[in-house]
């Protein structure tokens, strides 16, 4: 009972400690925020900080990861809502462009982290949340004909790069017209590879 009470205030301070790095990084960014302010905006001590994470490289991490499973579980639901792959496709594309169109989780995932965490690891998170979801809806669509029989593993790498880049575009210039604009190239790219087929 003891310890079961114990690890339940464990688990909610490290998530009261992820929401809270979290809204720092969004608004002060990863160089500007420091251990204690996470902390204390947490309600939580410094040494609560490290009991949880090795420092604030590995809370950058974890946010990052919690953020983007997030993420790929919504785009999967919005992709789940049909049964067409072609219409999975389009619908999953249009989720992870409209969640990532709200600023502040543009920053985290696309600019803040990459920075904090380096390349490499940033790709290693990004991949393991999105690299086998995005295969999967490439292998359905050439199993439909949607799609060329291309190799689906650098299919789905070439498709999430340009979803990166379409994200950043909207980060830099949130105006409604650019989005709309990002938008309807992301999904002319995606015709392209229907367009092969035809």
């Amino acid at each position: 009972m003891a310890a079961t009470l114990r690890e339940k205030h464990a688990e909610a301070t490290r998530k009261a400690l992820l929401r809270s790095a979290r809204a720092l990084f969004a608004r002060r960014g990863y160089e500007h925020t420091g251990i204690d302010q996470i902390a204390e905006q947490a309600g939580a001590t410094r040494g609560a900080v490290y009991h949880h994470f090795a420092g604030k490289r590995e809370l950058m991490r974890a946010v990052l990861d919690n953020m983007l499973g997030a993420l790929a579980a919504r785009v999967a639901s919005a992709a789940g809502e049909h049964e067409d792959p072609w219409e999975r496709a389009q619908a999953g594309q249009r989720a992870f462009l409209e969640a990532c169109a709200e600023r502040a989780t543009a920053r985290i995932l696309f600019v803040e982290a990459p920075a904090a965490l380096g390349w490499e690891a940033w790709r290693e998170v990004d991949q393991h949340h999105f690299l086998g979801l995005t295969r999967a809806s490439v292998q359905s669509l050439i199993e439909a004909g949607y799609a060329p029989a291309l190799d689906p593993d650098i299919v789905a790498h070439l498709m999430m790069a340009a979803l990166t880049e379409a994200v950043l575009l909207i980060a830099r210039d949130p105006r409604p017209e650019t989005r709309a604009q990002v938008e309807a190239a992301a999904n002319a790219l995606l015709l392209g590879l229907r367009a092969q087929t035809e």
